[in-house]
């Protein structure tokens, strides 16, 4: 994790980061499924090996919410990040002990005032 409470003014096109590591388990897909995403191949091993997965899977909010969490985590802005505009695409199942890392470019910035700069990154 970088320095906690940076200033959007140490920032600069290029710089890169990395998240810690995440290990994903079945316990959590299936408790995540179960209360947000309840569909068969996120609930059921069994069930699943019948999909066109084959085995139980991640529901992609469940991915999307942990990513949020190490995006956040690795990059820790003064003021936090507050709005944001985010283009999904689930290229490949998530499946337990899968590995999840966020690595984010910053693409472009905008200082304003303290509440108003705009930072424009790059996320894989």
């Amino acid at each position: 994790m970088i320095e906690q409470n940076l200033n959007v003014s140490k920032l600069n096109v290029g710089d890169t980061f990395e998240s810690k590591t995440y290990t994903l388990t079945k316990e959590e897909i299936i408790n995540f499924a179960t209360q947000y995403d309840p569909q068969y191949f996120h609930l059921d091993e069994e069930m699943a090996k019948e999909s066109l997965f084959g085995e139980l899977v991640s529901s992609g909010w469940l991915t999307a919410s942990i990513s949020m969490r190490l995006w956040v985590e690795s990059i820790a802005i003064e003021n936090g990040f507050i709005g944001s505009e985010v283009n999904l695409k689930w290229y490949s199942p998530v499946k337990p002990g899968d590995q999840l890392r966020v690595n984010s470019e910053i693409t472009e910035l905008e200082e304003g005032n303290s509440q108003d700069s705009k930072v424009s990154l790059n996320n894989s």
